[in-house]
């Protein structure tokens, strides 16, 4: 972030317990008008109207514009306000006009006077027009500012863009406290002012005009108006130490979308480089110091009211999934971090400069706030700490966060790139802590028992030792880890390690009961507290049926994920293309296909310039029901030679109303098997076989896509795999409740703002 040291300096100030620095500039003396027009909703009028009263002081009238409401309550209410508050003028419209007229009306009705136009459900705090009128005489420049809010686009906090409700705990007051409290009073520039809260000086109405009308009943008007103020060389601030909350589209109830779709096209036309700056606005977000800001405070917030529940990762969850392929694991903890809503969670990662970690209120995550505990040897990490049991230097490092961050409860994810023996820091601490199987790890090295000089499931469990050593020395190689000297001693002190960690765990999680069975067979002598619970897929499934299939049609045959990778069965997928070049199939892959030589070995494969291939690219899955009926898929082909633990991309197959076929050995044939969506198939020659069988019988095929909706329809939700997760964690989570007293945070404090600002890349 470009401009972190501003945020350091606010932060830093907040954490001494200092009081911000005062605005700039002075307030004006003159006198302003909170104009606010009103159109029924009674509730929020009252609210509005109370607040705005409540915390007015000095010459200051309310102007009420009474747009023709309907609802006689409110009109007999705002006779009586009108008839017992001198502050108020209350004007009435004889008939509706909307929001731009009644607004106009009430800002050209003090001439002289600056203007708080303001929505009528907003709710404002204590001292609020005076920190407006104080950004609004920033500099001679400033003409318009608008404050920070819950539901304002480029102006909403804690998560910019969307519309928040208030932080758990905090009412109004309260969080307009914290905001001032962490503000540096920069009143940073912004590309325009929300039409929900603006202050105006009277300066700019009678140089540019009031909202033009031909914005009809509202919608864009502000916007414009910040545009000719901007021509006419006035700035558009920011007031940066205020909140003011926003109930958010009150005002136009269900006009909005056609309002907007209306508006922002003659917004367009009339000044054609706003959406254009709108987007680098966006893109470079000025308004990042402040959000973070908050953000920082909220947790820190939290920090005092609850210990963290930490999840302990082996890669970057928080990466852009279209641009960066994102594993399973890491998507199965995001989704469990949004269902359960911990009041306070913790994700951790290693990476090459040290320990990331991220902390998350109620599973808010676009809101988490980014700490780096750096590397205290110096130097990047090597590959070979990957896999390693034991390093005093990062289990040191990994105390220091988990006392830094509060840590009450933890989940073990996945501990490549941890030193295995991180476990024992939270049991040396009594942090109770679970620990989930998503792939072999715990077995041996190669994680995904897979001998990668053949393809096959490697001997390390069972078979001669010079198949292990084989294995284990392919795996090496891929890694880029130096061999080892005794590949089976490796193997046993790999197992002797996680049979400690299994044996200490309050609950081991497998999703799926083959991965827990061979996990299990790997430990004979431990008795783990398993808990089975499958992944849940946060998508819609399809609910129409799909086309039957004509009987000379083409097959088109789906490939998911990363199909050209060797563990996700590359080389019997390449295989099976070869066998049915004469088979009227069409391949289509969606995901990241780029890897591994993958798109010339299957031009090689089909001998035909790849005439019969789609690559769609990578995907979100929010977007794959829609990918695959638009591409009218018949059937995906899952062929991961390894025992799957559980197969996202199965579950998205059948959202999709698609059948698979599966490579034999893993959760998906089990999965399969039982819901019978699909072929279990044992080797190339039988999916050659079944892909034939296929294209020539629509009937079963049409059978197969009927079974693959019936069991999408049966697939868990993400509230019940949070619920079953939490019966996992048991007394784990009956720690993570409000502390009776505060424990001693300036040590931590001054831990976690060095760990702040190396996450934002200050040094």
């Amino acid at each position: 972030m470009s401009a972190a040291p501003g945020l350091l300096r606010r932060v830093w100030h907040a954490l001494r317990g200092l009081v911000g620095a005062p605005g700039d500039g002075r307030a004006d003396t003159g006198g302003v008008d909170v104009v606010v027009p009103v159109h029924d909703a009674r509730a929020d009028v009252e609210r509005c109207l109370r607040s705005v009263l409540r915390h007015a002081a000095g010459d200051v009238r309310v102007v009420v514009v009474d747009d023709a409401s309907r609802d006689a309550g409110l009109v007999a209410w705002l006779d009586d306000l009108a008839a017992r508050e001198n502050r108020v003028v209350l004007l009435r419209n004889p008939r509706n006009v909307g929001f731009v007229k009644s607004a106009n009306r009430g800002m050209a009705a003090g001439p002289g006077r600056d203007v708080l136009l303001l929505n009528s459900d907003t709710e404002v705090p204590a001292g609020s027009l005076e920190r407006l009128r104080a950004a609004a005489h920033h500099d001679a420049r400033t003409g318009i500012v608008s404050p920070f809010t819950n539901d304002g686009t480029i102006l909403s906090l804690p998560e910019w863009m969307v519309a928040n409700p208030l932080p758990a705990g905090l009412d109004v007051a309260a969080f307009d406290a914290l905001v001032a409290g962490t503000s540096a009073r920069a009143r940073p520039e912004i590309v325009t002012a929300h039409g929900f809260c603006m202050y105006l000086r009277r300066a700019v109405l009678d140089r540019v005009g009031l909202f033009d009308e031909a914005f009809g009943r509202g919608y864009g008007e502000e916007n414009d108006l910040c545009e000719r103020a901007k021509a006419a060389g006035f700035a558009i601030r920011a007031c940066d130490d205020l909140f003011v909350w926003h109930r958010g589209s009150a005002s136009f109830s269900g006009e909005v979308d056609a309002l907007k779709t209306a508006n922002l096209a003659v917004l367009g036309a009339r000044h054609p480089r706003y959406h254009d700056d709108v987007q680098a606005f966006v893109r470079a977000n000025p308004l990042g110091d402040a959000q973070e800001s908050v953000r920082y405070q909220l947790a820190r917030r939290e920090r005092r009211r609850a210990p963290a529940m930490l999840f302990v990762l082996h890669a970057d969850p928080f990466t852009d999934p279209r641009t960066t392929a994102v594993g399973g694991t890491e998507l199965h903890v995001l989704d469990l971090l949004r269902a359960l809503a911990l009041p306070r969670a913790v994700v951790t990662w290693p990476g090459a400069d040290g320990m990331h970690a991220a902390e998350i209120a109620h599973g808010a995550l676009a809101g988490r706030v980014p700490h780096l505990f750096p590397r205290s040897e110096g130097g990047a990490a090597t590959a070979d700490e990957r896999f390693a049991l034991a390093d005093p230097a990062r289990e040191r490092a990994f105390a220091s966060l988990v006392e830094a961050l509060d840590v009450g409860a933890a989940h073990l994810h996945h501990l490549a790139g941890w030193p295995a023996r991180i476990w024992r820091v939270l049991a040396e601490r009594g942090v109770p802590f679970a620990f989930t199987t998503h792939d072999y790890l715990s077995t041996c090295p190669s994680f995904y028992r897979l001998d990668l000089t053949t393809c096959r499931t490697c001997a390390c469990l069972e078979g001669p030792a010079s198949d292990a050593e084989r294995c284990l020395a392919a795996f090496h190689d891929a890694c880029g880890i130096a061999p080892a000297a005794d590949p089976l001693a490796r193997i046993r002190a790999q197992r002797t390690e996680h049979a400690a960690l299994l044996a200490a765990a309050g609950a081991v999680v497998a999703p799926s009961e083959v991965a827990r069975g061979i996990v299990a067979r790997a430990f004979p002598d431990v008795a783990p507290r398993w808990h089975v619970i499958p992944h849940a897929l946060p998508v819609t499934p399809a609910t129409a049926a799909r086309a039957p299939r004509a009987g000379d049609a083409v097959l088109r045959v789906a490939l998911l994920g990363a199909p050209s990778a060797p563990w996700k069965g590359a080389d019997l997928v390449l295989a099976a293309m070869r066998a049915t070049r004469g088979t009227p199939l069409a391949w289509h892959v969606f995901g990241d296909a780029g890897a591994h030589g993958f798109p010339q070995r299957v031009a090689e494969a089909l001998g035909d310039g790849t005439t019969h291939l789609q690559v769609h690219g990578r995907y979100v899955r929010e977007e794959i029901v829609s990918l695959l009926q638009r591409a009218a898929i018949d059937v995906t082909l899952i062929a991961s030679p390894w025992p799957e633990t559980f197969s996202y991309t199965l579950s998205e197959s059948w959202a999709a109303g698609v059948p698979a076929i599966v490579l034999d050995g893993g959760a998906p044939a089990a999965r399969v098997r039982a819901s019978g969506a699909g072929i279990v198939a044992r080797d190339v020659a039988e999916v050659v076989a079944a892909l034939e069988q296929l294209a020539r019988d629509p009937a079963l095929l049409d059978a197969l896509a009927g079974a693959a909706r019936a069991a999408a329809a049966h697939e868990p939700t993400l509230a019940e795999n949070a619920a079953r997760h939490r019966t996992a964690y048991g007394d784990a989570l009956a720690r993570l409740a409000p502390r009776a007293t505060d424990p001693p945070w300036g040590a931590r404090d001054r831990a976690l703002f060095l760990a702040h600002r190396a996450a934002l890349g200050v040094r």
